[in-house]
């Protein structure tokens, strides 16, 4: 039985688009694993070295935006799974004539509104990664000095960068876990 050139048209997207999904996920994984990396050498070589504390202001300045790049990321393979569901499913659906098929979007999203479960096994450890940590940073290296210095401007740049990445993060678990 040969297949229309619609329900063609639209695996082959669908193809294109798990793929991509794919690749943004790997994406992910390497943000995250480079903001652990970093984070512990860093607290590592401060600790062990006995090095200026000052160097954990690289901390509130680089995890915020590694953690805007998750978030980029999670946001777009949202996108192409609700692009799916909406565009691609009902597209073949109709096509082919099965209620059924694609139902993997539906399927994940009811997942993915278990609130606690969610929290628990995303959210927190997300949070101490790319929040806890800068945060922590910040509170280890609040500058002494009375007077304006590169210290102190270095450390307002940390305070601005996790505000704005915070913002984002409560933004993005909002959408994801309320809708």
């Amino acid at each position: 039985m040969a297949q229309s050139p619609v329900v063609q048209v639209a695996l082959e997207e669908f193809v294109k688009l798990r793929d991509e999904i794919a690749g943004r996920s790997t994406a992910q994984w390497t943000v995250l694993g480079l903001n652990a990396t970093v984070s512990a050498a860093t607290v590592g070589f401060v600790l062990a070295n006995h090095a200026d504390r000052n160097l954990l202001l690289l901390l509130p300045l680089l995890t915020p935006a590694l953690g805007l790049l998750f978030i980029d990321h999670a946001l777009n393979i949202f996108q192409i799974g609700t692009y799916i569901n909406d565009v691609l499913k009902p597209a073949i659906r109709k096509e082919i004539g099965s209620a059924t098929l694609f139902g993997y979007e539906e399927w994940v999203r009811r997942w993915e509104h278990q609130t606690l479960w969610r929290l628990l096994s995303f959210g927190i450890p997300l949070v101490v990664l790319f929040t806890i940590v800068p945060l922590a940073a910040l509170l280890s290296t609040f500058p002494a000095e009375t007077t304006l210095s590169p210290i102190w401007f270095l450390w307002l740049a940390g305070v601005l960068f996790t505000v704005v990445e915070i913002g984002f993060w409560s933004w993005f678990f909002k959408r994801l876990l309320f809708g």
